[in-house]
């Protein structure tokens, strides 16, 4: 099973073209979304993702949102209608859930 990683979106030259081949995307998995969120809240993209050599197996695109009322936590994502993890099956959701989670407890969500 492929490792998850953390990502930012706007690291990576290709990112919305990577999502094109990945069912189930939509325009808030973007890079564009994200630098929207970027700029306009100062959140920090924390992408976990697996992938093969070109397309994603799985994606859950977290930000870490930082209130003075709700403290640190990670949200996938906000300010969107939907934005549900992308996963092949249920084998990589697990991984992504499960790395999501261990990120969390790293970052004290």
């Amino acid at each position: 099973m492929h490792e998850a990683s953390v990502i930012n979106p706007l690291e990576i030259e290709n990112w919305n073209n990577l999502l094109a081949s990945t069912p189930g995307y939509s325009f808030f998995h973007t890079a564009n979304w994200s630098d929207v969120l970027i700029k306009s809240y100062r959140y920090t993209p924390l992408y976990l993702y697996t992938c093969n050599k070109d397309s994603f197996i799985g994606l859950m695109p977290l930000m870490e949102v930082n209130s003075p009322l709700t403290g640190k936590r990670g949200v996938c994502l906000p300010f969107t209608d939907t934005c549900e993890p992308v996963s092949e099956n249920s084998q990589c959701f697990r991984r992504l859930f499960d790395e999501a989670v261990a990120l969390g407890k790293k970052r004290q969500w």
